[in-house]
This record gives C-alpha cells, structure tokens and sequence, in this order.
C-alpha cells in the first residue's frame, strides 16, 4: 500500500511491539526493487540486520504469511485490519524461526461488545504536488484513492463477536523514461550520419600484420574487415526479420540527444549523438488493489476462545516496460486464512491449536499475448512456444 510509512530500522538485536495509528513495520516502502523481492501490486519490503529483503519470515496471528515465489510477505493488511505487530531479530523464541532474518507477527483486530466502524478516502493528484522547474509536464500526470471502511462489534450474545475490513487503491501515474532508437536511414541501412565506421562481417578475413605478442587493439588487430562504402548497408544484406522489427514494431526518434542531463553537477546520461538517448517514453502505470479482512471470534466460559478468520488480496495492473507496445500485465491473487482455539491453563500457562491457509496465485502477461504473434511474423525458428498467452518479440540485443 502506498501511504505515509517509512522505513523501519532496527540497529540491535531487539523485540519490537507497536500499535497502529503508525503504518504496520511491513509496510516500509521502497522507491525501487529488484524484481527477486517484488511483484507489481506488491510495493513493500523490509531489511532487518543487514539481511536481505527475503530473508525474513512474516505471520499473521501467528500463521505462516510468507510469499513462497519471493520469500516475502504474502498479504499486505490494510492498517485499521491490524490491532498490533511484533518483531523479533537476533534469538528467537521457540515458536519462530521461519528465516535468519526478522520475524514479524502481525495480530489483527477482533470485534467488541460494542459496534465501532471507520471509514476513509484518501487523494491524492499530480495537479496538486509540487513540481521541480526542470520537470517534464507529461511526466506529473498522478491519480490515486486509497479508500476503505471497517466494522466490528457483537455478532450473537455477548460472546460473539465479529470484525470486518476493505480497503481498496486506484492508481494511474506517468512513469518517463529515455530510450534509443535508430533513426529512420539508420532502419534503411543508411549509417552515414552516425558518426561511426561500419564493417561488412562477410569480409572478415586473418589480419597477416598481427603481432600475437601484443593485445588486440584497434591498431593490432586480428582480423580485417572491409568498411561499407559511406557507410550504407545495400538492402540485400538487411535481415528480413530485422527490417520487420524496426519498420513495425520499434517507434522512430521523438526527441533530440538527451545526453547533457546534469544531476547535482554529474552527467547522468552521456550521449553519443543524435541517434542516442532520442526517445522520450511517457506511459501510464495502473494499478487496482483490492483486499478485505473477516474475523470472528468466539469466547467460552471455561477460559477458552476460537477465532476464525480469512483475508484476501487482489492485485491487478500494467507496468511500462522496453518500448510502447511490450508493457507487461499483472493479476495476483493473496490469500491467509486461519482457525486458533486458545485456553488458558493455569496464571502462567496457555495452550493453542492452530490450523492455517496461505496462498499465492499471479498471472503475468505480456502486452502483446494472445494479441501479436510477432515471433511468427519475423520468421524466426526455434524460440516461439507456450501459444498465444506467450506471444510477444524475442530478445534482441544491439
């Protein structure tokens, strides 16, 4: 979720408690992942004791909680669903120790005697941030709802009771990046304006000067190839599938050299010239989560108590990635479900059964499966398979 949280730092070895009106420690965010501990949807991840994102184990009521594709948090619970969290690092107690780095436990909440509700909308739009001078103006495009309400109170009698969650979140936001792409003589074969010598690879031929005691370098080489003439390739050569790639699938240059971005004096981008860094892409992530909490619990006379309850969270969205045309889609489906009967025993003695339910499903699609079959109309044999739901261009690299 995204929302005021920051991350959590335990410097030692410690056990830590805390109660929400602050966001749940899993709830630290993070601008940008590694995709090893992320999934889109999934914007939350936590280091404890130098330990990687993955290396930590999460529970909720004390059930397994742990995403088993990225070995991190399965369900990320909406705050006004969480009563309290627990986080254990250095020696754990005898009950934990799923992974070597922190362990958190987070408990949700139980309805009362008397009925308590909340409900909430937060906005927040790019029309009213603030915006540095240098910012490109397709890039503050921003539009997210973080909504949700929560109900609990006495469900039978006076010893049933029941408490309810939904949150939900909207999000479109521009995402820009700089890309490079071959102008349109340079998609004809035509190199004369790049500022380069281009070689014919069918020419190669044993350099009879090489000197074998020295490095291969430019002035010892190995082997000679013949320039092009003014460095245009003829048309016959020009690969078919190539030629299908960039005439229909790879956009022409929409910017000069982006090359002379300075950032706190540094260049962060260095050009080559007017064919590098010339494609301006601004695209539209979305993002729509959806996700809700059902307890109930159950209190007897003897000292005991059962508590049911199932949370579930659906992600769904498109990321921009490469160039227009090969985003990528994302359903994801979390689930955590638990039922825990807990008696007390004796001032000092307390005993619980616990049967619980995890899963994870995600669908990740390209955006041109079941669309474009580009694969097949390049031609290209040997590496189109999983059908339709996995069409889309093969990796390319220049």
């Amino acid at each position: 979720m995204d929302g005021p949280c920051s991350t959590l730092l335990l410097p030692s070895p410690a056990r830590t408690r805390g109660t929400v009106p602050m966001c749940p420690a899993v709830h630290a965010q993070t601008g940008s992942m590694n995709p090893l501990y992320w999934r889109p949807g999934q914007n939350s991840s936590l280091t404890i004791g130098g330990n990687r994102p993955n290396a930590n184990y999460f529970l909720i009521d004390g059930a397994v909680n742990t995403d088993p594709t990225f070995n991190t948090q399965n369900l990320s619970l909406s705050p006004d669903a969480v009563r309290e969290f627990q986080v254990q690092t250095g020696s754990y107690s005898a009950e934990l120790g799923g992974a070597g780095g922190g362990q958190i436990n987070i408990i949700t909440k139980s309805g009362t005697s008397k009925y308590h509700g909340t409900a909430y909308e937060f906005l927040r739009n790019g029309a009213m941030d603030a915006h540095s001078f240098n910012e490109d103006p397709g890039g503050k495009f921003l539009v997210q709802n973080n909504f949700g309400a929560s109900l609990g109170g006495p469900l039978v009698g006076s010893k049933t009771f029941f408490f309810a969650n939904y949150e939900g979140l909207r999000r479109v936001k521009a995402i820009t990046s700089i890309g490079t792409v071959p102008m349109e003589e340079e998609a004809a074969g035509d190199f004369s304006g790049a500022g380069v010598d281009i070689f014919n690879p069918f020419s190669q031929r044993a350099n009879p000067d090489y000197d074998p005691s020295k490095p291969v370098s430019k002035t010892n080489p190995q082997n000679l190839r013949d320039p092009f003439p003014c460095n245009v390739i003829r048309s016959g050569l020009l690969n078919s599938a190539a030629q299908v790639m960039l005439n229909r699938y790879v956009p022409r240059p929409n910017t000069m050299d982006m090359g002379a971005m300075i950032m706190d004096g540094v260049p962060s981008v260095v050009g080559a010239g007017k064919d590098s860094n010339n494609f301006l892409d601004q695209r539209n992530q979305r993002s729509t989560n959806d996700q809700g909490t059902l307890r109930v619990d159950r209190v007897f006379d003897q000292a005991g108590k059962i508590t049911a309850r199932f949370s579930a969270g659906a992600e769904h969205g498109f990321t921009p990635q490469n160039l227009p045309g090969f985003g990528l889609f994302h359903d994801n489906l979390s689930q955590n479900a638990n039922i825990g009967w807990t008696r007390v025993l004796s001032s000092n003695l307390v005993t619980t059964a616990l049967i619980a339910y995890s899963r994870l499903s995600m669908t990740h699609s390209e955006e041109n499966a079941g669309v474009n079959n580009i694969i097949g109309e390049l031609g290209i044999q040997g590496v189109g398979f999983g059908g339709a739901r996995a069409w889309g261009a093969p990796y390319f690299n220049v």
